[in-house]
């Protein structure tokens, strides 16, 4: 291998992670294999790589409240660093066992009957740190003003309706004000994202009517914009988002015949086809555009692999397993393609029976197969400027997933194959390289193992089994 180039891997710090090749180039290897051909044009850039990989909560999850500070039970921050980590959406951040102290509205404003303007009754405190510790791993901060999800059974009072929502709007105005402009010893963050609740038709989220939402959300969010018309102001859709009940909420935000803003919307979507991420994308952008809201963002803001609602203890040892790399990289690759404006994976947080939901790293701070995922996707971030790439496979979109990005000095090529054959693939890529290289891992390989490679007359042969994945990394000859 190219003593430079080795050198720049070892650099990296971290492990540059793609599941196992099942096969090299070869042209002797390969002349009897049937093989479907990929064209990338790297002088053909078709836009800038999107934040499809940020995450709901983190870095740093769930503290004790010590006499001598915040006890962190898992710190991630330098996980998130090294994936280029986005955005990151706070919610859920007290759920399950929080300590009533982060982020929820109650946890700020924890007694009703006071005036919002008085500053003594706000704790912003811990906030303060955990909001401190998203933007120290580089990422911003996508903020749900309401309450974190109920626990199944208990009582849940904070799910309930607010007794005055022109109240309660103020005291998220105060917030805004904390974090924007420096009231009540705040801060200057320019946070942009303030999402109002989240999916208003749960039971164990909100316990009012799905009209009682829109009012709040159209009292809420006027107010905000009066005095802070430059940040962004959202909504959140119900769990399961479908055209009627998306019409629904586009006409109950205007019920009163005002105006109300609409920056962005978020969605979700828990789905084991990365191909259903493509059909909500374009449902809700059409219907959003249909009703004159063109200029809405729209945000995947939580995802992650469900296969049946029935078996959710089936879900969390799914996430756990080698082959959910290989579904995160094609959803990320699919949600780039998609007419969406960013994602963010659910979830970063661990703690107690929460830490089933990520799939990234255990509550030991262990690293998961699906964190190769998220690494290797972030290499195309960092690369910035997606390409063009054609096919006349029928396989592509459908089982496997292929996403090109060029940079100034290197170009990459992320593949998935989450097909239920072993697929192989041609790849043209129109270029001469000085090197290039193929990144493997997997649980018996545990250390980087980086294979050089040339291409045949432009072309690089590969064999890819179904559940598995690679991030192939060219040199550009100088």
């Amino acid at each position: 291998m190219n003593k430079k180039v080795k050198t720049v891997f070892e650099q990296l710090g971290i492990l540059v992670i793609i599941l196992l090749l099942a096969g090299c180039s070869g042209k002797e290897e390969n002349t009897e294999k049937s093989f479907q051909m990929v064209n990338i044009d790297f002088s053909d850039v078709i836009g800038k790589m999107k934040p499809v990989n940020g995450i709901n909560n983190g870095p740093k999850s769930h503290a004790v409240i010590a006499e001598d500070g915040l006890e962190w039970i898992l710190d991630a921050t330098e996980y998130y660093r090294q994936c280029r980590i986005p955005f990151v959406r706070t919610h859920d951040t007290e759920y399950p066992d929080g300590s009533n102290a982060f982020i929820d509205v109650h946890c700020i404003f924890p007694d009703m009957t006071r005036d919002p303007e008085d500053a003594k009754a706000y704790r912003f405190t811990e906030t303060d740190i955990y909001i401190k510790n998203i933007l120290d791993a580089g990422a911003q901060v996508y903020y749900r003003l309401g309450e974190s999800i109920g626990v199944p059974g208990a009582d849940n009072p904070h799910q309930q309706p607010p007794e005055d929502y022109t109240k309660w709007a103020e005291v998220c105005a105060h917030i805004v004000a904390h974090y924007n402009e420096g009231w009540n010893s705040g801060f200057f963050y320019n946070i942009r994202y303030w999402q109002i609740w989240n999916e208003p038709d749960q039971d164990r989220q909100w316990k009012g009517t799905i009209e009682e939402y829109y009012e709040l959300y159209r009292v809420t969010a006027r107010r905000l914009k009066k005095q802070f018309p430059d940040i962004f102001i959202g909504i959140c859709t119900e769990a399961s988002v479908n055209e009627e009940n998306l019409q629904a909420m586009l006409e109950g935000i205007r019920a009163d015949g005002k105006d109300t803003p609409l920056d962005f919307l978020g969605w979700h979507l828990y789905t084991d086809d990365p191909k259903k991420f493509t059909f909500r994308a374009n449902l809700v952008r059409n219907v959003l555009n249909k009703n004159g809201y063109s200029a809405t963002k729209t945000y995947l803001d939580e995802w992650n692999y469900v296969e049946n609602w029935n078996d959710i203890e089936a879900i969390w040892e799914a996430i756990r397993q080698p082959s959910i790399a290989s579904f995160y990289a094609a959803s990320l690759i699919t949600m780039q393609n998609d007419p969406v404006d960013g994602a963010m994976y659910y979830d970063g947080s661990l703690t107690g029976e929460y830490a089933a939901w990520c799939g990234l790293y255990d509550n030991k701070g262990k690293l998961l197969p699906g964190y190769n995922a998220f690494y290797a996707f972030s290499k195309l971030v960092e690369l910035g400027k997606q390409v063009r790439m054609t096919s006349e496979s029928d396989l592509i979109g459908q089982g496997v997933y292929v996403c090109a990005a060029d940079g100034d000095k290197e170009q990459g090529i992320l593949i998935s194959n989450i097909g239920k054959e072993i697929v192989s693939l041609k790849i043209n890529i129109h270029s001469g390289y000085s090197n290039v290289e193929q990144i493997s891992m997997d649980k018996k390989n545990p250390e980087k193992t980086v294979v050089a490679s040339e291409t045949v007359d432009g072309q690089l042969a590969l064999e890819i089994k179904n559940g598995e994945w690679l991030y192939i990394r060219l040199m550009i000859e100088e």
